[in-house]
């Protein structure tokens, strides 16, 4: 545990930091005070093959005991994670990197991305659909009175 993004750089970047057995999180993930040092088990994490979206990916983790799937991508908000079908939070670890905690045994860690703001993104550009369809009908449906009264009225031009 570190105090913050300096000091979880200056941790992350030191040569004598062995990051298949240990992550640096900075003391605002909540899971310690600075200088603290937590032990937990070993494991193995497998990609699945057919991940269930673009914005996704699946892992089979064996774990000795609790532990952490640490993932060598960028963490951002946005990424949400389930193991075994229940939500978990996806931590910043190792300055940039995401990671999700895994209990002792086998599990499944479905992650998945959605950037902020797309919902609501969406839900604007569908809006903006409707109001030009409903718009454009509107002229049509003008256009086509003209020309019906035009057509209807031949001394008039």
């Amino acid at each position: 545990m570190v105090g913050g993004e300096r000091e979880a750089l200056e941790a992350y970047t030191d040569p004598d930091l062995d990051h298949r057995r240990a992550m640096v999180v900075e003391a605002d993930q909540g899971l310690g005070e600075p200088g603290a040092v937590v032990s937990r088990g070993e494991g193995v994490a497998t990609v699945v093959a057919d991940p269930p979206a673009v914005n996704g990916a699946v892992f089979t983790v064996e774990s000795e005991g609790e532990g952490w799937l640490v993932m060598a991508d960028t963490f951002g908000e946005g990424w949400a994670a389930t193991v075994d079908g229940e939500s978990v939070p996806v931590m910043r670890v190792d300055y940039a990197l995401r990671a999700v905690e895994v209990p002792a045994g086998r599990s499944r860690v479905e992650l998945r991305y959605r950037p902020p703001g797309f919902t609501a993104g969406a839900w604007w550009s569908g809006l903006t659909g409707l109001v030009l369809l409903a718009t454009g009908s509107v002229a049509l449906v003008e256009g086509l009175r003209r020309s019906r009264r035009q057509a209807s009225s031949p001394g008039i031009r």
